[in-house]
């Protein structure tokens, strides 16, 4: 009997104690993903030949700082046609894959934009075809209590 009682206890301690991979101190790393205008005004429709803003903010809603780790490129944007890659902001970009350590305190914002469908690697303009088309953010950090963060999918509409 007594040694039940001990292999109870026992168990439900252990159970208390157990760390099930959430973060201790609440919260989450929350993604915002947007399309806009040129003008700044969010827009999810674009007229062949325009140029236009993807942005992701990544803020930590936590109480605490949070530690990451990172390698270029941190964010990289695309656009999809079908299952077909047509362009992405890191084309004709090379870069040297060292990973780095980083932080970002609590309540504050990391913001990456790319103003598509052009890429500062390569010469040249991309006028995007009417049609419907996917928008993909890839996120490139890995948070030590989140892990790395998936990418966030747009449909959008070229007219």
């Amino acid at each position: 009997m007594q040694r039940n009682r001990f292999i109870l206890v026992l168990l439900l301690v252990s159970l208390i104690g157990c760390d099930l991979g959430e973060p201790q101190n609440g919260g989450s790393i929350k993604t915002d993903f947007r399309l806009r205008d040129m003008s700044g005004n969010e827009s999810y429709s674009f007229p062949s030949g325009d140029e236009f803003n993807m942005h992701l903010a990544l803020t930590n809603q936590t109480k605490q700082t949070q530690a990451f780790a990172f390698g270029p490129p941190t964010v990289f944007f695309q656009i999809r046609l079908g299952d077909s890659l047509i362009c992405t902001s890191i084309d004709g970009l090379a870069f040297i894959q060292v990973v780095e350590r980083g932080t970002i305190e609590a309540g504050k914002t990391f913001s990456h934009e790319w103003r598509a469908p052009n890429s500062p690697g390569l010469p040249g303009r991309i006028i995007l075809q009417p049609g419907q088309y996917i928008a993909r953010a890839s996120i490139g950090y890995s948070f030590d209590n989140f892990g790395v963060l998936p990418a966030k999918e747009l449909a959008f509409t070229v007219r």
